[in-house]
C-alpha cells in the first residue's frame, strides 16, 4: 500500500465494497513459517471488468501523464504489454472514427396483435 499512496482505511473500504459487490473474494493463505493471512482474488465479474479498466488506464497514461502510468498491465505468460483494442465480431480492428451505435434487440418495437 505504501507504493500506491493510499491509506490502510481507504484500501480496506475499497476492498470491502468490492467484496460486497462480488468483484473479489477473500482467500486465506499461509506462507511456510508465517502467520495466516488473507488475500483477495477476482471473481468472474471482476475479471470481466479488467479490459475496461485497462482501456481507461491506457487512455490516462497516454493523455494525462508525460511519463506514463505507475503500473502497466502485462501478459503473465510472456511479460509483454497488454493493449485494449476495439474489434468487431469479424475480427477487424476498429478506429475511433469508425465506431457507430446501433439499437440493441432491447429496443425492437413490440408487435402487438389487435383483434379485428
Amino acid at each position: 500500500m505504501e507504493k500506491t499512496g493510499l491509506s490502510t482505511p481507504v484500501v480496506a473500504d475499497r476492498l470491502r465494497r468490492m467484496t460486497a459487490t462480488g468483484l473479489v473474494r477473500k482467500v486465506a493463505y499461509q506462507d511456510p513459517g508465517r502467520r495466516a493471512r488473507e488475500s483477495y482474488v477476482f471473481e468472474r465479474p471482476g475479471l470481466e471488468l479488467m479490459p475496461a479498466l485497462f482501456a481507461l488506464t491506457q487512455w490516462g497514461d497516454r493523455y494525462l501523464s508525460d511519463a506514463g502510468g505507475p503500473v502497466a498491465p502485462v501478459h503473465a505468460g510472456c511479460g509483454s504489454a497488454i493493449w485494449v483494442v476495439p474489434m468487431c465480431d469479424d475480427g477487424h480492428v476498429v478506429e475511433p472514427d469508425e465506431i457507430g451505435v446501433a439499437l440493441s434487440r432491447m429496443f425492437e418495437p413490440e408487435v402487438v396483435s389487435r383483434p379485428g
